[in-house]
């Protein structure tokens, strides 16, 4: 199984740079977890916010890291993104 250092960063501290990024906050007591998207649209380059706990990601993460091993994936995400968005 993976360690939870693996994916420490986004969660425990900030990291991106393009179009994802991610940086720990505490809000209320709570480590809370920010995720900014950014991306062309049809009326400029925009960005989305989302906040969720952190706890709760980390979790997620070593669940899906027991499921399936870090370098084990079979599915080309890129490719997949690429034909629902650039469908003929």
């Amino acid at each position: 199984m993976q360690t939870r250092a693996v994916y420490d960063n986004g969660v425990r501290r900030p990291v991106g740079e393009g179009d994802v990024s991610l940086r720990p906050r505490w809000a209320g007591g709570r480590e809370t977890l920010v995720m900014q998207l950014w991306g062309d649209t049809r009326v400029g380059y925009e960005s989305a916010v989302l906040i969720t706990d952190s706890a709760q990601v980390s979790d997620f993460l070593e669940e899906s890291y027991r499921l399936v091993a870090r370098g084990a994936e079979s599915c080309d995400v890129d490719g997949f993104l690429y034909r629902i968005r650039c469908s003929d």
